[in-house]
């Protein structure tokens, strides 16, 4: 079969590229990968432009796992500029905490949009995957319930409006 007309699930190349789905969305919307989008709505990245796109970005892979901070983001105004943080292995950025779940992360730090329903709808706040103990943050935490048990946090882990990457720069010097 000619490569050109093999294809593969954005989930499967975000993996091969150690990248969030969410960026592999915003390279196809931009033009880096080439892609069709099936009947039922759902997008395929070519393999041969996967490819050239690793190889003219002189792309190695970085383990995603080792990230050194989660992103746990909601809605479509995440910053762009993420995407290179996510290509130096620094940060990774997760649409939904099940992508994140998933992943194995082992990230020190994880920072949580509060716009997402099931922060809104938790009744206890724990957060110990992988047997390690991050120190979470809930951004656009103004959006949470008043009872919420996030408001349980030390102060300082609660953020008001939304994060970027000079946000995220900002706290890297500082770790």
């Amino acid at each position: 079969m000619n490569s050109k007309n093999t294809y593969i699930s954005p989930a499967l190349a975000a993996k091969e590229l150690g990248l969030s789905t969410t960026t592999i969305q915003k390279l196809v919307d931009s033009g880096e990968l080439k892609g069709v989008t099936t009947k039922g709505g759902h997008r395929r990245i070519f393999t041969d432009s996967l490819n050239s796109y690793k190889s003219l970005s002189g792309y190695t892979y970085k383990n995603t796992s080792d990230s050194k901070i989660a992103i746990i983001h909601s809605g479509s105004d995440i910053d762009k500029d993420f995407s290179l943080f996510e290509k130096s292995g620094q940060i990774t950025v997760f649409i939904n905490a099940f992508e994140f779940l998933i992943s194995n992360s082992r990230a020190k730090s994880i920072f949580i949009d509060a716009r997402h329903e099931w922060v809104q709808s938790i009744n206890q706040f724990s957060f110990s995957p992988n047997n390690i103990n991050p120190n979470v943050f809930i951004y656009n935490c103004e959006k949470l319930p008043v009872n919420s048990p996030c408001w349980k946090l030390k102060p300082e882990r609660l953020i008001y409006g939304n994060i970027n990457s000079h946000f995220v720069i900002g706290f890297m010097s500082a770790t």
